[in-house]
């Protein structure tokens, strides 16, 4: 009786181990991975994964999916989610009456577009749908993209097929990052590696094999065991944007800007960088001399505009900014 009443003191004052916190080997054996955001180390489970090799792009949505994704510390959960992906292989966004949605909005980026860290209804472009009642949203984001994942699919893929609107306007929301990681820079090589690498061809670009063909050394550099740490002392290389790499991207973002209006001529494509991690003044004038219709949304950087410790949009983000792209979307190209 004396040890049962220990027992159950113990329990009462939530000691022991069933209270314990959770040990970075336990959450690898119940399916978790460390990631590292900003400097941080978390751990993420999606079940399934949302993101399946592509031959063609490198990687791309899983079509038909219902993915529950989860991340979290050793001490606390940071979003416990549910991600849907349709049969055409785009995020669904819910929104409602269809039928007087006669115009499509196309988001292209990355995870920020897609939404990580956020149920289906908490995306940027649900809050979007919601501005703009005359036009279908769809969201063409995939975490990790960059612009030449974008012009692969734009040249080589029935990308249009889901799209039901005769006409309406393609949005691309890149980082500041998307030059690194088109450029195969050492850190980003890390994902970006079978990712499509094009060349110039007299006046378009063409495929030519992967980033991981182009820059094989860098490659190389990351399934070595010094590698990895090297990359921790060097930060990136090459450690700095030169022009070239500046160009490059902008001739990317250029040749998807073309493919996109040779399928849909009447139709707008907006550039615009993402307000939490902006394009450089210098690849906005490149794409501005390139006669693209570049807008520039600045935003305060709040903490509030930020899942906490993930540092993705989050929900108060998505909503602001969907109010300012809905105007931005209604207005004349300029």
């Amino acid at each position: 009786m004396f040890w049962g009443l220990i027992s159950a003191l113990v329990l009462a004052l939530g000691v022991g181990t069933s209270c314990a916190e959770p040990r970075a080997d336990d959450l690898s054996a119940q399916g978790f991975r460390e990631v590292v955001r900003h400097g941080r180390t978390l751990w993420l489970k999606e079940v399934p994964n949302v993101l399946a090799r592509d031959p063609l792009l490198g990687f791309s949505l899983k079509p038909g999916v219902s993915v529950r994704t989860q991340e979290r510390g050793l001490d606390e959960i940071i979003w416990d989610k549910i991600y849907t992906v349709g049969a055409d292989g785009l995020r669904y966004t819910p929104q409602d009456a269809l039928r007087t949605r006669k115009r499509f909005v196309a988001l292209w980026g990355d995870s920020f577009t897609f939404g990580v860290g956020l149920n289906d209804d908490e995306t940027l472009g649900h809050y979007l749908a919601g501005q703009l009642p005359g036009y279908r949203v769809y969201n063409f984001g995939v975490g990790s993209s960059a612009s030449n994942i974008m012009l692969a699919r734009l040249q080589e893929t029935p990308w249009s097929k889901p799209l039901r609107e005769a006409d309406g306007v393609l949005v691309y929301l890149p980082l500041g990052a998307d030059v690194g990681r088109v450029n195969g820079f050492a850190v980003e090589m890390g994902w970006m590696g079978p990712t499509p690498y094009f060349v110039r061809r007299g006046e378009h670009f063409t495929r030519q094999g992967t980033l991981a063909d182009r820059y094989a050394s860098r490659a190389n550099l990351l399934t070595g065991m010094i590698g990895p740490k090297l990359l921790e002392w060097l930060g990136n290389w090459p450690p700095v944007y030169f022009p070239w790499h500046i160009q490059y991207t902008c001739e990317l973002i250029r040749e998807s800007a073309q493919a996109f209006q040779r399928r849909y001529p009447s139709s707008r494509f907006i550039v615009i960088g993402h307000p939490l991690f902006p394009l450089s003044e210098n690849l906005n004038r490149c794409l501005r001399d390139a006669g693209l219709d570049v807008r520039t949304i600045a935003m305060e950087q709040r903490d509030e505009y930020y899942i906490p410790l993930d540092k993705h949009p989050s929900v108060k983000f998505n909503t602001e900014f969907a109010e300012i792209l809905a105007r931005e979307i209604s207005r004349e190209a300029r």
